[in-house]
């Protein structure tokens, strides 16, 4: 897995693990549990946590995507693929 695959896959848990947050505060909201929030900062907190987590989501996405074609442009083999040894891969060093 290359670089930009993890830190897109790292970006959209954190996307999603925000909405979820937005979620469960609208939840508690709209089941009238009661808390010591305030109202006014209980949909600051949905509206703000429901904006990054989708920011987060589309960056991923984004960065995702160019990592792909980056990747299909620029193809790396690694070592050791089509029979190729290295240092350390079976050759004698002569």
């Amino acid at each position: 897995m290359n670089p930009n695959s993890t830190r897109s896959m790292l970006q959209g848990l954190v996307g999603v693990y925000l909405l979820y947050l937005a979620y469960q505060l609208l939840k508690g909201r709209i089941d009238g549990i009661e808390t010591t929030m305030p109202q006014w900062l209980a949909v600051l907190a949905i509206a703000a946590f429901a904006g990054i987590g989708i920011a987060f989501l589309i960056h991923a996405w984004k960065s995702w995507k160019k990592g792909r074609t980056d990747q299909d442009r620029n193809p790396v083999e690694l070592e050791g693929e089509n029979g190729e040894t290295g240092p350390g891969k079976g050759d004698s060093g002569d």
